[in-house]
């Protein structure tokens, strides 16, 4: 019996893929040019955030059996095989694309894109205990959330980790993750189409304004005024913010750095809130496809992304130039749906032949 697919979420994470490789490439233009910096930071203020939400809308799968009550650590060990196999095709791409001796790789120090799947598993692991809580203490997800997220806000003054098992996002990211969790797609879903609920419709039209003020914000405002605050979209420790480059920027309020973080804690909360409600529900070609699919695209594309820079054919383009942006963009989505094709599925069921079920739940 076919497990029917939630097609809102297959067509948000095919955009959000997308928008990944994006801004993988935009990477080494961003800073160059208005256009393309604000685009940049319009992307990253709330595409991974999204991201990690919608895996933990999906993170059920971490309990199998008909209660649901039994861990299923295979997950857990698909996920730390793939993280494995992403860091090997990182090292050899990043040799000619950064010039880096090939010494082994450092599995336990990492904050490019791999990041990602070892942050999953610590989020997986940590399931159990978390609904334990909410289960046993708090009895309520919204008090969870909310102290995770102080947890979050005061664990960024960490000093001296640096990139030690992404340590820094996994934790930054976090509240995303268990929020999607303990909410479940039924409840999204719910208040995403918020049917003749007065109060619910109220709410919605301030999450609207406020996303609607926090893109134009970006748009007009981020080259000029807010680079100085950027490291806040990127999860990281807050010894990291380059204060000492632009010190008159972090003074007064914004001298509290923890503050920052919160802004993007609800400019992402907003901005992916109104990104879900404004995807369609329906089956749309390729787009629904790609969602489905967004393992392979986010494993693969990297590569290219290294080799392609390696060759000088991304930094040769001029972001002042619309068109030269434009056409960075057009194969940024081309070279998605490629990395979608059945052929890469069909190699990432043989690579994962182990953990068969699920492989592009993330």
């Amino acid at each position: 019996m076919s497990v029917k697919r939630n097609l809102r979420m297959d067509n948000a994470k095919g955009v959000l893929i997308m928008l990944v490789v994006i801004g993988h490439f935009l990477l080494p233009l961003q800073g160059r040019t208005r256009v393309c910096t604000n685009l940049f930071y319009e992307i990253y203020v709330f595409h991974m955030a999204a991201f990690t939400f919608v895996s933990g809308l999906f993170s059920q799968n971490i309990y199998i059996g008909k209660e649901k009550r039994t861990f299923n650590v295979r997950q857990l060990f698909k996920t730390l095989w793939l993280y494995a196999i992403f860091e090997i095709i990182v090292f050899f791409s990043e040799i000619p694309a950064y010039g880096r001796e090939a010494s082994w790789r450092e599995f336990f120090y990492e904050e490019g894109a791999p990041w990602y799947m070892l942050a999953l598993f610590t989020w997986y692991l940590f399931i159990p205990f978390f609904t334990l809580l909410k289960e046993r203490v708090f009895k309520s997800s919204i008090i969870l959330i909310l102290l995770l997220t102080a947890a979050s806000l005061a664990g960024g003054y960490i000093e001296g980790l640096g990139e030690l098992l992404s340590f820094e996002r996994i934790l930054a990211f976090a509240p995303f993750f268990y929020a999607g969790h303990f909410m479940g797609t039924e409840r999204l879903e719910a208040f995403l189409r918020a049917e003749g609920k007065t109060d619910i419709k109220a709410l919605w039209c301030v999450i609207e304004a406020s996303a609607a003020f926090f893109v134009l914000g970006i748009a007009f405002f981020m080259y000029d005024y807010l680079l100085p605050y950027h490291d806040a979209v990127f999860g990281v420790w807050y010894e990291r913010f380059r204060i000492c480059e632009r010190p008159e920027y972090f003074t007064g309020i914004l001298g509290q750095v923890w503050i920052l973080r919160l802004i993007w804690y609800v400019a992402a909360s907003v901005i992916s809130l109104t990104f879900f409600r404004i995807v369609p529900a329906c089956y749309v070609p390729v787009l629904s496809v790609m969602g489905q699919r967004t393992l392979q695209i986010y494993i693969l594309h990297r590569p290219v992304r290294d080799l392609l820079f390696a060759a000088g054919l991304i930094t040769c383009f001029d972001p002042g130039n619309p068109l030269d942006l434009i056409i960075v963009l057009l194969f940024c989505i081309v070279l998605s749906m490629l990395l979608s094709a059945s052929v890469f599925t069909k190699f990432f069921e043989l690579l994962l032949f182990p953990f068969r079920k699920n492989i592009n739940r993330i």
